[in-house]
């Protein structure tokens, strides 16, 4: 999917900035693969099902990974570029290290750059460290990125490290990370709603990449 959207992140840039009020939200998942239910799969998903479904969405049936780990594909589809141009092959690399990289723009950079609100928060890029950050704020292409603050389920607990799961019965999605940036992303469009600048939001999620430090529910379905 991540080599149709660097295609798409160039179109849609050019669509926003030539209408100029066009606000963007971007939902990067980690790890999701094609189970949802509007492509046949097996996942309980109503809610993508019911977007997917909706009169004007596209639905992407024939779209590919460039190489099958986060790093390369996200500098991949933000940048517009292929990995073998900005040398990330692997998950340490920084894409602004490559040769040439001065003179490339993020996409969420040139939305910022031509005076949109750039916001991200969650895991957006890849996090590789950039002038001693790892959200890319330093590199230039958003305006803030916030985060939730405050402990998270899934950081604190001892399989955080391993590739195991755990259903805890006792905590909802705003104990976790995934949650709370949800909730964040919520708030952060109302605000920005009345805003008289038109902004482009990036919201990155973890799950569902391991482990699957989740609540009890989604184990039960």
């Amino acid at each position: 999917m991540r080599v149709v959207l660097a295609l798409l992140s160039l179109q849609l840039a050019q669509l926003a900035l030539a209408k100029k009020q066009l606000n963007v939200l971007l939902i990067v998942s980690d790890d999701l693969r094609t189970e949802l239910g509007c492509y046949g799969g097996d996942a309980i998903t109503p809610n993508l099902d019911a977007l997917a479904n909706r009169s004007g969405t596209t639905l992407f049936e024939r779209s590919y990974v460039q190489q099958a780990i986060c790093c390369p594909t996200r500098s991949s589809f933000l940048t517009g570029r292929r990995p073998d141009t900005t040398r990330v092959w692997d998950l340490h690399t920084q894409w602004r290290d490559a040769p040439g990289a001065a003179h490339w723009k993020s996409f969420p950079q040139v939305f910022r750059e031509a005076g949109y609100v750039s916001t991200g928060m969650g895991k957006v890029f890849h996090p590789v460290s950039y002038k001693g950050q790892s959200n890319d704020l330093a590199g230039g292409s958003w305006s803030a990125y916030p985060q939730p603050v405050g402990p998270n389920e899934d950081s604190l607990h001892p399989l955080r490290k391993t590739n195991c799961g755990f259903k805890d019965a006792n905590n909802t999605d705003a104990d976790y990370f995934d949650g709370k940036t949800a909730l964040m992303a919520a708030a952060v469009l109302r605000n920005q709603t009345a805003r008289s600048a038109p902004f482009f939001l990036a919201v990155g999620f973890h799950r569902p990449h391991l482990p699957w430090v989740v609540p009890a529910k989604y184990f039960d379905l």
